[in-house]
């Protein structure tokens, strides 16, 4: 499964296998860089079946960086955690820590685990950071955390599994088709009205202007662009606001790192934006453009 620009599934590719073993994993992902895509710094996500991990770690493969990027589903691995240790709050926390946009709360977070699972935190120690943690590899993520919608699309075959071949491949085919009609005449009823961006994405930088009017722009380089913003509370809940990031937008950064992960403006740079009278379209990365037919986030599962 992919997703597309509107954070939907985007149907890849299909295989009838007899079981799930390291040598389907890999005959399955070299018929996809074969016969799907050729292009370059996808990031694929995955539980870490040992298939998987095999098969992306295979010279030659043409999963290997720089041609992919390997990350895991913070889902599965807080599971496995859970198996491991049987502790509810560990699992939770692990969670919380893998999800945080900024080193400083990750930091907090490893801190809190080793307090109360030094063994987890010794595990984690033997695992790459970018593997499961956003701040540190979240930038090829574009946000997406799991491998949750993957599953979704599972359920919708659930029913065909169980019919002989044929009717599998056809069941299969036609549910797929549905799904790329319907979003085909959905997209370009947009781009009709003169819409470039997903439903998604425009809620989200509607959202990060309407936080933007309570934040206070100072100037630090404005030939360079780099601004710094105090954020103000608005209307969110109390204990938010009175924090300062740096925004550059000639490195396209802000210390939020939500602008790196996500690839549209955050509130920190759409008060930048709104302060300076800059459109914002220049800052959304072209992989979440409606117009796109592809996204530079594809997910597997196991």
């Amino acid at each position: 499964m992919g997703v597309d620009a509107n954070d939907q599934l985007y149907p890849l590719a299909f295989a009838i296998v007899e079981k799930e073993t390291t040598d389907t994993w890999s005959w399955f992902l070299a018929c996809i860089r074969c016969l799907v895509t050729q292009r370059t710094g996808l990031c694929v996500i995955s539980d870490r079946h040992k298939g998987i991990m095999k098969a992306m770690n295979e010279n030659g493969s043409g999963w290997e960086e720089p041609f992919a990027y390997h990350r895991f589903c913070i889902r599965h691995h807080a599971s496995n955690i859970n198996s491991k240790f049987k502790n509810r709050a560990l699992k939770d926390l692990f969670s919380w820590t893998a999800f945080q946009h900024q080193s400083i709360k990750f930091n907090t977070g490893l801190a809190k685990i080793n307090e109360l699972n030094v063994q987890a935190r010794a595990d984690l120690d033997t695992l790459p950071l970018s593997k499961w943690s956003m701040c540190h590899g979240g930038a090829l993520r574009y946000g997406i955390k799991t491998t949750n919608l993957a599953e979704v699309f599972n359920n919708v075959l659930k029913g065909a599994r169980f019919l002989p071949i044929t009717a599998l491949v056809k069941v299969t085919f036609f549910r797929v088709n549905s799904y790329f009609v319907q979003r085909r005449e959905f997209a370009k009823a947009r781009i009709m009205e003169g819409l470039k961006f997903s439903p998604v994405v425009t809620k989200y930088v509607e959202n990060n202007f309407e936080k933007a009017a309570h934040h206070k722009v100072e100037p630090f380089n404005s030939e360079t662009g780099v601004y710094q913003v105090k954020t103000g509370r608005g209307q969110r809940t109390a204990g938010k606001g009175g924090h300062r990031h740096t925004v550059n937008l000639s490195k396209r950064t802000c210390t939020c790192n939500k602008f790196q992960i996500y690839h549209f403006p955050c509130s920190h740079v759409a008060a930048v934006c709104r302060t300076y009278n800059l459109t914002t379209d220049q800052f959304i990365d072209p992989h979440v453009i409606e117009e796109g037919t592809w996204s530079a986030k594809v997910q597997k599962d196991s």
